[in-house]
């Protein structure tokens, strides 16, 4: 990670550990809401957004048309993930990349796109659903992988990522469950 970078993530988790700590009902609220982020950047990462908005910025309408979209559909997407600072809202309902949505790009240095196109996959998501129930009993049957999910191996989208595949298999819901 360059200094920019570093310093960058340094100033977030200080201004997030801020309010944390002025208004810890809203940082809590923030935290329960983080699936809703996390499915507008699995959404994204799936249509390539970050690949198409390139080095330019794009109409919403665009970029819907390009992935077959609904316009006023991804036109709040790209609004949402800019809220959070994946996208930057240019005028005109045009978007362009922050430093963060370039890690979606199929040539970044370190893409993320991949593990989130992964970890955002329906039989993946489902499985945190169970959570309660494994951590109530115990259970350990492993959620994160139902017998009907498509045979997909994580190491294809963390490939480049060791440390993330193995972190993957320890924290699944299952493994949170019997700790």
């Amino acid at each position: 990670m360059g200094r920019r970078a570093e310093r960058n993530s340094r100033h977030w988790q200080h201004r997030w550990r801020m309010l944390a700590e002025q208004n810890p009902s809203a940082e809590l609220m923030r935290l329960a809401n983080g699936y809703q982020v996390s499915q507008a950047i699995y959404v994204a990462a799936t249509l390539g957004i970050a690949d198409l908005l390139g080095d330019e910025p794009r109409g919403s309408d665009d970029l819907a048309a390009r992935t077959g979209a609904n316009p006023g559909s991804l036109f709040h997407l790209l609004r949402a993930l800019a809220a959070v600072g994946v996208f930057r809202e240019e005028e005109n309902r045009c978007f362009s990349l922050t430093p963060m949505g370039h890690c979606f790009r199929a040539g970044a240095n370190r893409p993320a796109g991949p593990y989130a196109a992964f970890i955002g996959r329906p039989y993946q998501w489902s499985a945190w659903g169970d959570l309660l129930h494994g951590v109530r009993t115990g259970d350990q049957q492993d959620a994160s992988f139902p017998i009907d999910a498509p045979p997909v191996q994580p190491q294809r989208f963390l490939g480049s990522y060791p440390s993330l595949a193995r972190q993957h298999h320890r924290v699944g819901p299952c493994a949170v469950a019997r700790q």
